[in-house]
This record gives structure tokens, C-alpha cells and sequence, in this order.
């Protein structure tokens, strides 16, 4: 076994130096020591140290594990020099494999660490436990210690001294802990037609208990142990988890102190003459138009009829209560939806609400949770209808609606949404809103036609080799691996590529043999590294990285697998690597069809921004439903169609050819 009191000593002061210095000041200034607890992130921090075979052990071996942690804190050095006996080791964010549903626990999760999520339906008071017991001896009345067993507190079977069988619990000179049992209840919307809920009953000591109440949802962290129903010798064993920490999903709306920062503010905004716009401004940012009724909004939730006294007092109207509706009026997606942050990284969205509704902000709804959060995001300005950077400041998870809408564009983007959800089209030339339920096939939609986000240099795992951080020549080398490589016996084999890998080789000293038109890698570290970042799909990592980086991956990954067909550039593979390659093309502007395969759709573009030429057509992009304003215009601005053909300007105005861009 890994795990010791000298590992986890180091760990905690490797990762955990703060907290460590943190809890010695509590307990310096309170004197206090057996209500103490450091907490532990088991994904963040245990998962990846040593390996991971440490949190593997914890997962497995939790009592031991636990009494091994709770020995390396107590030896743990600190800046206050305080001795940490007696405080204890918490653990929280466990993987999703040992987040257990209470109807699946079986007899082969006993002794194992775990993580039940569900309702807290039952709380006990909170009361003293013995944990050491003092008995003494009728005859001659030594003492004897005595430490429970499942709970249990039995009398020694006889005196060390005198061999007598007979002694009296001293509770005064016992020692106890604070202790209270909880019981918590599966969520009733994930049981399926007359499925009753299960409950498991926790127990709770320490700093542990009175921090639930009845309604609470809320992931408990902690040992399943068994324990006798119905007598000591009965075969009919009763499951208890023993917790060990407690994740709060939903808390109370707290009380908030206004600062004298937020005062001035307040102030300065009551003497704003535009104080009225930006009310309205901020009644749901997100969702486009309907000034009108955000202004009503705005008007009755400040709309209290101020009073005054006969004394002369003057009491102002009461602030009206806004209520919040179904977040499904404005943009609600599938989970699998991706979401472009600002870095330049493109994550699933049930990842981005997952993490939000974990943290202490979650707020609980009739069908769902919403957080705060603080993510900067790409989306659309709907005044100058282009992209920018933008503060999503909350988060939703709400169940989906019986029916959900998927819409696929020609370009092969797939979306699914909710009825409501409003996609931006043009009428007679003018932006419209329609709800996903009012689209009809060959109806024009808003998509970006360029997404110019990049990030910078980005640091590469730790694998012992020479480089630390991402570069062009890392991702031209990585681009010729993905395109012409493959890993054979732990060797990465390249074909034709010399001179693109080569190069980098070389400067890094690495081990390579050529054979006859193949490179052949022997390098273990790097190897690794390949296959840390995948052989079948662009790592997330690029995402992340800055133009010139971006570029070279492009520029050798299109040199090693374009193809000409049917006059356009075409690019084969899987579904989801074509998709990563179609998003990074629209960073430099360059339009693409994803289908059977890749193809791009202005070549020029290809031509200009990544320097790859080929004697091929663009398809034709322009802007639909325009026809109507152009001939207005046309009056308005009494222009004429000098320098364009009248064949052109004729099916411009008729809508029988659209605008180029």
C-alpha cells in the first residue's frame, strides 16, 4: 500500500501549505482542535498526485486511508508551529463513478468510499457520542478504556488487575463527540412510474452535524458500513453511511451588507438622466427586442405609489416583486451543446452548468437549479450584429420540454433547442426574430462567418521532455502525426512528412530512426504526450492557443490531407475531427460544409489567411431576403446602377440572385 502517514504529511504540504497554515490560526485563537477539518477537492488535487494510486486507495481502503491522512495532518508542519491532533481530513468532488443511487447499493459498496446525492428528509438533534469509554471496576476499582465497535459500547470481559467480571461506566471521565443521524431520500423526478424512494440513514460527527436541515439537497461524502437489525446475533444487516463531508447543492437566501462603494454607486445612478433605459437594459440582456414590455417590466417593478403623511412624512412606494419565468424564452440548448469561451476553449455546456450548480451559489427551482457564475463568453451584439466578448453572469439546468427541435444548417451544424428558442433571420432585409417551432426548411438563419478568438501559449503536460509550452513548430509536428502517424508498439511511425518533423526532432534531441520514406520515433516521454493528447481528434488544448499556433497546425494538417474533388477542397475523416477542423477554420474567416466529408467553401479566404492555394471556385455565400430594402434604398438614396450590369442589379432587386458579402 502506497498510503502512509509520511505521504499524506507530503501531500498536504505539497498542495494543502494555506489551508494547513489557515487551520493552525483557527486553533491557535480558539483553542480548540476537535472541531476542526481540512478539506480536501478528491478530482482537483487527490486524483492526480501520485499517479492517482492514492485516491484509488482512499476509494478502496477508506478506513485505514482516513486514519493514515488524519496522522499525516497531525504531523503537518505550519507557520504557527500548532500541533494538529485530532482534526480531521474531508474529502469532496468524488468522480461520478462513486456517486451511487441508494436503490444500488449493494453488499459489494460496503467499507467503500462513495457519494450519495438526494433530499434530506429526517435530522436528528444533535447529541453527545462516546468514541472512548471509561469503565471501572467494582472490585477494585481500576480503570479500563474501552473504544465502541459498530457503534456499540461493550464492557471488558474482565479486569487486568483483579480478574473480576463487573464494572461501572464513568460517563464524566468518557470521552464523546457531537453526534447526530440524518436520513436522506433518493430525488422523487428521477424515480420511474410507481418506483417508491429509498432512504439511507448518516451518521454525522464532529463539525458535521447541525449544518442540514429537512428539505436540503445535498451530496454526502463517506464509508457505507453494516450494522446489526434486530439484535447482535441476527444475519439481517441494516447499510449505514458514515459521512464524511457534506456538498450543500441548494442554501437559504443569505442577508447581504451594502458597502459604502455600492452606496456612492446607488447615488451616482440616481442622478443618471438615462436611468430609466438602462433599467430596462438589464431586464433579461439576453434575449433580443421587446423593449416594449421590458420597459412595462421596468416600470411596475419600480411603480409603488409613494404616500404622504399628514406630519408631513413621506414613505416612498413599496418595490414590486419581478417573477421570473421559464428561462426557456430565450436561449435553452442540449447538453452537448458546445458554448466558445473567451480563451479561445470550446466546452459542452452541461459542463459549464454542472460546475457552476456544484459551487455554494446553486439556487434550487421547481424543475431544475440555476447559479451564478462569472464566465466572459463569445456571443452576438445585437446592435452592430457582431461577435464580442461577454459576461454570462447565470447559469440554468432545467428538464426538457416533452418536445425539442434539432436544426441543420446546409453548412452541417446541428443544434437542439427548445421550442422558444429565437434564431435571428432576415425579412425583406431587415433582422427578425423567429422561435426555433416558427422555422420552415430553406429559412435563412445567423450563423458567424468568422469567430476571430485566439489565446496564447499554453503550458504541455508534464512529461519529462525538453518543452514546456506549446509553439507553431510543436503543432506542425503534432498536425503531420494526426494527418500521416499512427503509434505501432509504443513507437510513433510517420510517413512522408520528413521535412515537417524532422526539424522539430532535431532540436529537441529526440530518439528517431528513418526507413526508407518513414520516420520512426522511439522516444517514450513524447509518446506519451501523443497519446495524452489523442491520435484521433485536435486536442483541446489548440483551442486554446494563439493565431500563429493555430495557423501552422492548419497549414500542414490541409498540405498533408486535402483533397481536390469536384473542383473543391475537401478534407476526409471522422465526424468529430471534421467538426474541430471546421470550427478552427472560421477563426481565419474560412466557410466550410461538413458532411461525408469537409469541404471549403471560399478557397480565397483558405488562400489569403492560410497560404494554401489551389485552383478552385468559391461557392457562392450571399445574403438572402434583401431585394425589398435594396429597392428601397435605391429611391431613398436616388442611386442608379451605373456600375453594375442591369442583368445583376435586376435579379438583385427580385431576390433572383442574393448579394454577395
Amino acid at each position: 500500500m502506497l498510503s502512509s502517514p509520511e505521504i499524506w504529511k507530503e501531500f498536504f504540504e505539497t498542495y494543502y501549505r494555506n489551508e494547513l497554515n489557515k487551520l493552525a490560526y483557527k486553533i491557535a485563537e480558539s483553542s480548540l482542535n476537535s472541531s476542526s477539518s481540512l478539506y480536501v477537492d478528491f478530482s482537483k488535487d487527490l486524483a492526480i498526485y501520485k499517479g492517482g494510486k492514492l485516491a484509488e486507495e482512499l476509494l478502496e481502503n477508506p478506513i485505514e486511508v482516513l486514519r493514515h491522512a488524519e496522522r499525516g495532518l497531525s504531523v503537518s508542519e505550519n507557520i504557527y508551529d500548532v500541533n494538529l491532533e485530532g482534526c480531521k481530513v474531508r474529502f469532496f468532488n468524488l468522480p461520478q463513478t462513486r456517486k451511487i443511487r441508494i436503490k444500488d447499493i449493494r453488499s459489494q459498496h460496503i467499507s467503500k468510499f462513495v457519494a450519495i446525492e438526494g433530499i434530506i428528509r429526517k435530522v436528528t438533534e444533535v447529541r453527545p457520542r462516546i468514541v472512548e469509554a471509561v469503565f471501572k471496576c467494582n472490585n477494585c476499582d481500576k480503570t479500563t478504556l474501552v473504544t465502541p465497535q459498530n457503534y456499540l459500547i461493550d464492557p471488558p470481559s474482565q479486569c487486568d488487575y483483579c480478574k473480576r467480571r463487573k464494572f461501572i461506566l464513568l460517563l464524566d471521565e468518557s470521552r464523546s463527540v457531537d453526534f447526530q443521524r440524518i436520513r436522506i431520500q433518493e430525488y422523487p423526478e428521477n424515480l420511474k412510474g410507481g418506483e417508491q424512494p429509498q432512504m439511507l440513514d448518516i451518521f454525522l460527527e464532529g463539525d458535521l452535524t447541525g449544518k442540514v436541515n429537512p428539505g436540503d439537497r445535498v451530496i454526502v461524502n463517506g464509508i457505507l458500513k453494516k450494522l446489526s437489525r434486530g439484535g447482535r446475533k441476527s444475519t439481517n444487516l441494516d447499510i449505514i453511511l458514515e459521512g464524511n463531508s457534506i456538498e450543500i447543492l441548494e442554501q437559504e437566501y443569505e442577508e447581504f451588507e451594502i458597502t459604502e462603494e455600492d452606496k456612492k454607486k446607488i447615488l451616482e445612478l440616481s442622478e443618471d438622466p438615462h436611468i430609466y433605459e438602462r433599467i430596462t437594459e438589464s431586464i433579461a440582456p439576453s434575449i433580443y427586442g421587446y423593449e416594449d414590455i421590458k420597459l412595462a417590466i421596468a416600470l411596475q417593478l419600480f411603480g409603488g405609489i409613494p404616500k404622504k403623511l399628514p406630519d408631513g412624512t413621506e414613505i416612498r412606494g413599496d418595490i414590486h416583486i419581478l417573477l421570473v419565468g421559464d428561462p426557456g424564452v430565450a436561449k435553452c440548448v442540449e447538453p452537448e451543446s458546445h458554448v466558445l469561451m473567451a480563451d479561445g476553449s470550446l466546452r459542452k455546456i452541461k459542463n459549464v452548468v454542472e460546475e457552476a450548480i456544484k459551487s455554494k451559489n446553486a439556487r434550487r427551482i421547481d424543475d431544475g437549479f440555476y447559479a451564478y457564475t462569472n464566465h466572459d463568453i463569445v456571443t452576438l451584439d445585437t446592435t452592430t450584429a457582431r461577435n464580442i466578448i461577454y459576461k454570462a453572469n447565470i447559469v440554468w439546468k432545467r428538464l426538457a420540454p416533452k418536445k425539442m427541435y434539432r436544426v441543420i444548417t446546409k453548412t452541417g451544424k446541428v443544434l437542439g433547442v427548445t421550442p422558444t428558442h429565437p434564431f435571428f433571420t432576415l425579412e425583406n432585409g431587415k433582422i427578425k426574430i423567429k422561435k426555433a417551432q416558427e422555422l420552415q426548411i430553406g429559412d435563412p438563419i445567423a450563423t458567424p462567418s468568422e469567430l476571430p478568438v485566439f489565446g496564447k501559449r499554453q503550458d504541455l503536460p508534464d512529461f519529462k521532455l525538453p518543452i514546456t509550452k506549446t509553439s507553431p513548430e510543436f503543432w506542425r509536428f503534432f498536425a503531420a502525426v494526426l494527418a500521416k502517424g499512427k503509434i505501432v508498439k509504443r513507437k510513433i511511425v510517420i510517413e512522408g512528412v520528413q521535412e515537417i518533423v524532422l526539424p522539430f526532432i532535431k532540436n529537441l534531441n529526440l530518439e528517431y530512426r528513418s526507413v526508407k520514406n518513414k520516420i520512426i520515433i522511439n522516444d517514450k516521454n513524447l509518446i506519451k504526450l501523443i497519446i495524452y493528447l489523442g491520435t484521433t481528434k485536435i486536442p483541446d488544448l489548440l483551442f486554446k492557443c494563439s493565431k500563429e499556433e493555430i495557423r501552422s497546425f492548419l497549414e500542414v494538417f490541409f498540405k498533408l490531407k486535402a483533397k481536390i474533388k469536384k473542383g473543391k477542397i475537401i478534407i476526409e475523416g471522422n465526424k468529430k475531427l471534421l467538426k474541430q477542423i471546421q470550427h478552427l477554420l472560421l477563426r481565419f474567416g474560412v466557410i466550410s460544409r461538413v458532411g461525408n466529408y469537409l469541404t471549403v467553401l471560399n478557397s480565397t479566404k483558405l488562400a489569403k489567411e492560410l497560404k494554401i492555394n489551389a485552383k478552385t471556385k468559391d461557392s457562392k455565400i450571399g445574403i438572402p431576403n434583401i431585394s425589398k430594402i435594396i429597392e428601397e434604398l435605391k429611391v431613398l438614396l436616388n442611386l442608379n446602377s451605373s456600375n453594375i450590369p442591369k442583368s445583376t442589379f435586376y435579379c438583385y432587386e427580385k431576390g433572383i440572385r442574393e448579394v454577395p458579402k
